[in-house]
């Protein structure tokens, strides 16, 4: 496999591998503001005995979790089994029983202070390391944390109640009974009939085979895989299936008081949400959000950073981002192209997962592979393996075609092309090891929890040395208040968020790292400006340090533009100001000054005055 070159930073911890898989294509809307959610493959399964382990947001866990295969599947009597050590599937559990905390996902006590956050009057566990998908990699799901989430109880209470009734109703596929939802934009498959808001399982019955057909355009089924006994007096009786094709309830991650929790439930006749006790044992379906796509605002960094002994440049305000939409369309240096080219809002702001969607053109991205700005078909939505599908050949793409922000119009960044390049090799050396004070003006950080690195422009005040431990730690400095960022920004600090790493269609974590593309290449190879990547050492010790090195082209790196700094030189004599950019000459205090259209003011020899 073909490399390219970049410069790592290195923190030791567990690097997973992540494939947005397990999602269905339907949209559902979950309140009146229109957020839209996809569901997951199947309902949520867990092996607590095959010996294997999973990521989870602290470390790893035993087990492992996953989907189920198909939307009807449930694991039925089998759940009796539910045991620390129990080698088969179990797909029904107690509130919150994620692993975290001990809330172990085998738990059966009657004691609802073991499951959840356990806190009168009421803690929800929505966005917390109690909800299943947070926690937990899922294996076909991402294998990644914080990839899915639980619907809480008012998501749960829209989808059912406050939709149109036409797009639910009750089906049975196969043998297995159970609630069907139908997304927002739905279009029944020709030759098939669906029943709407029907009071019995029989109204709609599927084939294999047709249920296919209804999933591929967009049909949610929720099968009615029972739960584990309703009205037990013992930990032994909780493991008793209870109404298994019968009834299908599903929790929420919202709670009631103290030791209650709110669930969606369906019998043939009942569709309910309402709430009991935690220390039941329901079904799960995870869900993810459909990305809002927003257009961000133009704004403007002042920070200066020496690049070598004589340039200066200043970055843009955010890492580089591509939307292909159905629709849009903007300049590049030889017409126009298809797709729209932003800078992120915020300096930390990064899309994350939805990097894996690349090949829909749906979302925004803003991992790329080397010199894909779309020139000579260079598509930024390309995730080809094969190195010469990516930049110029054996030739670098400073100051060409091949470099994004040379070929592109930013639409948040003057919309022009031309107006932004990315930095070489030898410049992110000089920037980050060479220039003067170099050590004291770079280090590793967090800035509203997202990790990353800190760049200092070269007139930073040295006696406020914010990084404190060097390169020791991810907590060196963290800000979290947005009064303290914006005062460093408007002094012009600059942050990488670390963004994550796309490998194909595949995406490794934001928990660890990020590599920043230069426009250089390296033999056959082309070189990372910048990147940090998570491994294990020895002694499974965090051990941070950059480097510049070379990875593949093909890979999906992090773009951070910058623009070379213009001096301001007096201007010597009336001259070498163009009259046609005149606009008026004004009397101040009998002195003679020359305002052009762009607001810059000349004195009546030519020099600048600010």
């Amino acid at each position: 496999m073909k490399k390219s070159v970049f410069l790592t930073l290195f923190i030791a911890y567990s690097m997973m591998v992540a494939a947005f898989d397990g999602m269905l294509p339907g949209k559902f809307s979950v309140n009146a503001q229109g957020k839209q959610v996809r569901f997951s493959q199947g309902n949520l399964q867990y092996n607590a005995g095959n010996g294997e382990k999973h990521a989870t947001q602290y470390g790893t866990a035993k087990g492992t979790w996953r989907f189920a295969d198909h939307q009807y599947t449930a694991v039925g009597t089998k759940n009796t089994n539910i045991d620390e050590n129990y080698r088969g599937w179990i797909d029904l559990f107690g509130w919150g029983a994620d692993g975290n905390n001990g809330c172990e996902p085998w738990l059966t006590e009657i004691s609802p202070s073991k499951y959840g956050v356990y806190n009168y009057p009421r803690k929800d566990i929505t966005g917390t390391s109690y909800d299943w998908g947070i926690f937990n990699a899922i294996s076909n799901g991402g294998d990644i944390t914080n990839c899915w989430r639980t619907l809480t109880a008012d998501e749960w209470n829209y989808l059912i109640n406050r939709r149109d009734k036409s797009k639910r109703g009750r089906a049975c596929i196969g043998t297995q009974n159970g609630f069907v939802l139908l997304p927002d934009d739905w279009n029944l498959p020709e030759g098939l009939s669906f029943n709407a808001d029907s009071e019995n399982f029989s109204s709609n019955t599927y084939t294999v085979e047709q249920w296919n057909q209804m999933e591929q355009a967009g049909a949610v089924f929720l099968p009615a895989a029972g739960g584990r006994s309703v009205s037990a007096v013992t930990s032994e009786d909780r493991k008793k299936l209870k109404e298994f094709n019968e009834r299908g309830t599903y929790w929420s991650t919202t709670a009631m008081e103290s030791t209650m929790a709110v669930w969606f439930t369906f019998t043939a006749t009942v569709t309910l949400v309402n709430s009991s006790d935690r220390d039941r044992g329901f079904s799960v379906r995870l869900v993810r959000d459909v990305p809002v796509v927003s257009f961000a605002k133009e704004k403007e960094l002042t920070g200066l950073f020496s690049v070598n002994d004589t340039t200066k440049i200043i970055f843009s305000q955010g890492n580089l981002q591509y939307l292909k939409g159905d629709t849009l369309s903007h300049q590049t240096a030889e017409g126009t192209d298809e797709g729209i080219w932003q800078f992120a809002q915020e300096q930390y702001s990064m899309v994350g997962v939805e990097n894996t969607e690349i090949e829909t053109g749906e979302y925004w991205i803003d991992l790329f592979g080397w010199g894909t700005s779309g020139y000579n078909g260079k598509s930024p939505l390309m995730t080809s393996d094969k190195t010469e599908d990516y930049g110029d050949g054996y030739n670098d793409i400073a100051g060409t075609y091949y470099d994004w922000g040379i070929y592109n119009a930013i639409s948040n960044g003057g919309n022009q092309p031309g107006m932004w390049r990315t930095l070489t090799r030898k410049e992110w050396r000089y920037l980050l090891f060479e220039r003067e004070n170099a050590n004291l003006l770079c280090g590793p950080g967090k800035l509203k929890n997202v990790k990353g690195i800190y760049l200092l422009p070269d007139d930073w005040d040295l006696e406020e040395r914010p990084f404190v431990n060097g390169f020791a730690s991810w907590d060196s400095c963290s800000i979290s208040e947005n009064v303290v960022w914006k005062t460093w920004e408007e002094a012009g600090a600059v942050f990488l968020p670390a963004a994550g790493n796309r490998q194909y269609r595949t995406r490794w974590s934001d928990e660890f790292g990020a590599n920043y593309w230069s426009a250089s290449y390296y033999n056959v190879y082309a070189y990372n400006a910048f990147a940090y990547i998570a491994h294990i050492d020895a002694q499974d010790t965090d051990t941070l340090y950059m480097k510049v090195d070379y990875g593949n082209r093909s890979f999906g790196n992090s773009v951070r533009l910058v623009r070379d700094a213009q001096e301001e030189k007096p201007v010597v004599g009336l001259d070498n100001i163009k009259s046609e950019k005149q606009t008026r000459k004004v009397l101040i205090d009998n002195k003679l000054y020359i305002i052009l259209n762009d607001g810059k003011r000349f004195n009546a020899i030519g020099q600048r005055i600010k």
